[in-house]
């Protein structure tokens, strides 16, 4: 029974070492993740959204001022003025859109340095763990 128990300690105990090892390197590969690929891809996301925003809001206030001289001349129900009504709205529409993409960026790089942060942390955890068991690997070895 002795000798079972004295096979068995090593053995976990290299287990354990090898699962603090994958889980720091686990750590570091989603903190790498994030900072390169996730942010970035979103950061772009919204810079690409907020480019066709701004470029949607060009076109339609053109819109609006080539239906101008037909307003002035047109009558109340025409459908030129409903044309131009319907650019009104969607060029309001486009407007709100584009202010919640600029606060969606915002808040995104505020919740990056936060998760950013935390990652941090898992990775200072997962080095601080393996520190602790290659210690007490090595303790319980030089006995």
């Amino acid at each position: 029974m002795a000798v079972l128990m004295s096979y068995a300690t090593p053995r976990l105990r290299a287990q354990e070492l090898v699962n603090a090892q994958r889980d720091l390197a686990l750590a570091r590969q989603q903190l790498w993740e994030y900072r390169y690929v996730s942010f970035p891809r979103q950061r772009r996301s919204l810079d690409d959204q907020i480019q066709l925003a701004e470029a949607e809001i060009r076109v339609l206030h053109g819109r609006l001022k080539d239906y101008r001289q037909f307003l002035l001349i047109g009558k109340k129900y025409s459908p030129v003025r409903t044309a131009a009504e319907n650019y009104g709205l969607e060029l309001l529409a486009t407007q709100q859109r584009l202010r919640q993409l600029k606060d969606d960026r915002i808040n995104l790089w505020r919740i990056s340095r936060q998760t950013y942060q935390i990652q941090e942390l898992d990775v200072v955890r997962a080095a601080r763990r393996l520190v602790a068991v290659q210690r007490g690997t090595a303790a319980k070895s030089s006995r």
